[in-house]
């Protein structure tokens, strides 16, 4: 693979994506590497301006994912107009060369799990995860950015339960602006939020579309409009914002129509919404959730 990196000639390649899956073959996990390796990255690939790493490896333990992580951070820190960054793995490389950067995906699974059946997971943070590292990078590219999508990995949400319970991340609030940004997408917000409820319009001045969602699905309806539309979005308004998705949340809302004006009241200019509830309203004989969507509108 370092080869790649060292010796080959791509002059009209625009995209790398490195895809590591390592599974849970101890071969594999337990191949020895250098940790005194060097990487000597001299691109010659002046169009490159993509880059993808997507990792299973996610949890840090599988020792051979070091050594994608450092081809993959000199590769960052190397190439010159690079505009689109997607991560999926708890890696926060060094971002502060990447001036060009528009688009960054990162999303993480810095969970373990418990041995209890699949129903019954719970989980604990990872101790060699640490949610500054990530703060750290975002505010590296914070003023260039114009879509930002950050949430848990689909590898760890399509393994929860709707009772699988996991702690929230420590990972410090935004505290810096995005004066580009048009796109936000936060699809976790059960497991961090970066503080959104605390920022205004003048943090994000562009803001022209957001998503909303919980990484658990069927989440009390209730408690998630609670805390982001009650008590914190209601007392300010973002007339930037002309599309707005949410959901992951079972539609048992009490004051629905409350939930509803209060979204046209924060987004007053709102062209597009998308609401992803738990309910079936066609046929409300089958199941509760019928009853609670239907009232829900």
């Amino acid at each position: 693979m370092k080869h790649i990196f060292e010796k080959v000639v791509f002059p009209k390649l625009k995209k790398i994506e490195i895809a590591v899956s390592m599974g849970d073959n101890p071969v594999v996990r337990n191949v020895p590497i250098d940790e005194k390796m060097e990487i000597n990255v001299s691109l010659n690939m002046p169009k490159l301006d993509t880059l993808l790493l997507l990792s299973s490896t996610c949890d840090g333990t599988y020792r051979i994912g070091r050594i994608y992580r450092i081809m993959f951070g000199h590769v960052v820190r190397t190439v010159g107009n690079l505009e689109r960054l997607t991560i999926r793995d708890n890696f926060c490389p060094d971002l502060s060369t990447c001036k060009k950067l528009k688009y960054f995906e990162w999303k993480c699974h810095p969970f373990k799990e418990n041995d209890l059946p699949p129903r019954s997971r719970n989980f604990t943070t990872l101790d060699n995860f640490d949610g500054k590292n990530f703060h750290k990078m975002l505010s590296q590219i914070s003023e260039n950015l114009v879509d930002f999508r950050t949430g848990l990995s689909l590898i760890f949400q399509t393994g929860l339960a709707p009772s699988s319970q996991f702690p929230r991340l420590l990972i410090p609030p935004i505290n810096f602006q995005f004066p580009k940004l048009r796109n936000l997408s936060l699809s976790s917000i059960d497991a961090y939020d970066l503080g959104f409820i605390n920022l205004t319009e003048a943090d994000l001045p562009c803001l022209k579309r957001l998503e909303l969602f919980t990484a658990r699905s069927h989440c009390n309806g209730d408690e998630f409009f609670e805390n982001y539309f009650t008590n914190s979005l209601a007392l300010r308004e973002w007339g930037t914002v002309e599309e707005f998705k949410f959901g992951n949340v079972i539609a048992d809302l009490k004051n629905s129509s409350q939930v509803l004006f209060s979204i046209s009241r924060i987004f007053p200019n709102l062209k597009i919404l998308t609401i992803h509830i738990f309910g079936e309203i066609c046929d409300v004989s089958t199941t509760d959730w019928g009853a609670r969507a239907k009232e829900f509108f």
